[in-house]
């Protein structure tokens, strides 16, 4: 019935005027069961999902249980209108709402890294990086592993994850900031190596470190170690590997 479907429309429509969101998903949902083949379907479609992200809350840091299906349904949405007049707004519905849930990841990764739990912090920023990472948090997240895995003293892998964040993302406001850590990380994979008294692998990694960041405000100590180890005998320098 024609007047039934533009009826249950308009009510949908009003309760979401209204801010009645849960009222206004559930008028869209009946819509779309008993009249599929309905002109305002396509259209119902979308502010059911539209209606469910809504009334999911707003902050981050409260239970987000509610958007996920709100999410499901954006997607379903896009999927089946590619052509859809409303399908800029579904989309970015779509990513609000995955910055939403990133950031709640994320921000818990911040917590554990506050008080030094880096393993447990890398399992969430983990999780931003795999799960959103069309989002923000995603270069952030990506930024924070390596941090971790630098103040953990595990050089060779911080040098190389910075470096992996400068290539993924060029234009982020923190690429200064990994180029300068991913150099750190790089030096102070040579000074562990030396305090370790593996002279031998320290040589190797102060030239490897000069040679990839020939600019930074660290060389001139990087020579300094250099000409500490030309000057020792070489019977000095045939030590064990450092473990770092």
């Amino acid at each position: 019935d024609a007047i039934v479907d533009t009826a249950q429309y308009y009510l949908g429509m009003s309760y979401f005027g209204n801010d009645e969101y849960q009222l206004a998903a559930t008028e869209f949902n009946r819509l779309l069961i008993n009249y599929p083949a309905s002109a305002f379907a396509e259209h119902a479609q979308f502010m059911r999902a539209a209606s469910t992200f809504e009334s999911a809350p707003k902050h981050f840091g409260l239970d987000q249980s509610e958007l996920k299906p709100s999410l499901e349904q954006l997607q379903e949405f896009v999927s089946d209108h590619p052509e859809s007049p409303y399908l800029a707004d579904a989309q970015a519905l779509l990513l609000k709402g995955r910055t939403r849930l990133a950031r709640k990841t994320y921000e818990s990764g911040v917590v554990y890294a506050r008080v030094e739990s880096y393993d447990a912090a890398k399992l969430y920023f983990q999780k931003v990086v795999d799960d959103y990472l069309d989002t923000e948090f995603a270069p952030r997240a990506l930024f924070m592993i390596a941090d971790g895995e630098f103040r953990l003293e595990h050089f060779d892998t911080a040098r190389v994850k910075f470096e992996g964040f400068v290539k993924v993302f060029p234009k982020h406001e923190w690429v200064g900031r990994a180029r300068q850590k991913a150099a750190e990380s790089a030096f102070r994979f040579g000074v562990s190596a030396y305090d370790a008294h593996d002279f031998q692998e320290a040589r190797e990694r102060f030239e490897s470190y000069k040679a990839g960041y020939p600019e930074d405000s660290r060389v001139e100590k990087a020579d300094s170690y250099l000409a500490k180890l030309k000057e020792m005998p070489v019977e000095q320098q045939q030590t064990g590997k450092a473990d770092s």
